[in-house]
């Protein structure tokens, strides 16, 4: 008698995959071209590295699957193709899957007034295929800020010491190393600088006020008027602090440049004078008037006596 054996041949498995696709979309892992030399059908498994240490199994019957990743990396894919006879033939494919950026979302107020600290918030960030815990999914940095809270932080706070337009950025990076960037800008307003009450000086001494807030001297005695005004860094040395030694004359000014003022003065008639004094910043913006009353005494007139004659 004679015996037949039919020795069938191993399936010839063959793949293609769909990959550089970004986290989260769908990659298609096809081994329908696989086939069986002796004209059988067959069936696939894929084993899928869903992340490391971690693998997928996947039946099928036409040999397609759609997976999709949640961390960008390449992953490995084991495809196994099996045949009427039970004989498998195997490949090793990888799917390469790009890492998302993350996302900012950056707060700041539209304007502020110079000398004010900023609040700059970027808490409003993440990264959606992250793998890192909960709050750390993310780095924040804040390019040429000095923040109060550090230099990765996602909050800044940060003093705005010079007027104009003001740019604040803040980069966020993912753990994978990607990066984005988001600028804003804030608009840091002037301010009017700040003077003090004028003082009135003579002989070296503070001269106090009588009971009436009045400075008490005679018609042209000398004595000195003193103020310091304020102002932010930038403006400070550039103030312009103007006098008007007496209510009665309108033209009559002195004006000194920087942040102290002195003048001395004298008062040629008798009476009582209104004395203001004012700071303007390089934008002509004006500090509030102070003031100051001098109540002056007229000296009566003097003879010189003669000389002898002989």
């Amino acid at each position: 008698a004679n015996i037949e054996i039919f020795i069938g041949r191993t399936p010839t498995a063959q793949a293609t995959v769909s990959d550089g696709v970004y986290t989260f979309e769908n990659v298609t892992i096809d081994a329908s071209a696989s086939f069986d030399e002796d004209g059988g059908d067959v069936t696939c498994r894929f084993s899928v590295e869903k992340r490391p240490g971690l693998i997928e199994n996947f039946d099928t019957d036409n040999c397609i699957i759609e997976y999709n990743w949640s961390d960008g990396s390449v992953w490995n894919i084991e495809v196994i193709v099996t045949d009427d006879e039970l004989d498998t033939d195997t490949i090793d494919v990888t799917a390469s899957v790009l890492n998302r950026a993350p996302f900012v979302n950056l707060s700041v107020p539209e304007a502020i007034d110079v000398n004010q600290f900023v609040f700059a918030d970027a808490s409003d960030s993440g990264d959606i295929d992250t793998i890192s815990p909960s709050g750390q999914e993310v780095t924040i940095s804040w390019p040429g800020l000095n923040c109060n809270e550090g230099t990765t932080q996602p909050t800044c706070t940060f003093l705005a010491n010079e007027e104009g337009p003001l740019t604040v950025t803040a980069i966020a990076e993912d753990d994978d190393g990607a990066t984005t960037t988001v600028t804003t800008t804030i608009d840091v307003l002037n301010v009017a600088p700040t003077i003090s009450q004028p003082e009135l000086w003579k002989a070296g001494q503070n001269q106090s006020t009588d009971d009436m807030g009045y400075w008490n001297l005679n018609e042209d005695e000398t004595v000195i008027l003193r103020a310091v005004a304020e102002d932010t860094p930038l403006d400070k040395d550039s103030l312009i602090i103007e006098w008007k030694p007496s209510d009665l004359d309108d033209n009559w000014t002195v004006t000194t440049v920087g942040p102290s003022s002195q003048t001395a003065l004298s008062w040629p008639s008798s009476g009582l004078h209104t004395l203001t004094v004012v700071a303007y910043d390089n934008d002509n913006v004006k500090s509030t008037i102070r003031s100051g009353v001098v109540n002056i005494s007229n000296l009566p007139p003097t003879i010189e006596p003669l000389g002898s004659t002989q």
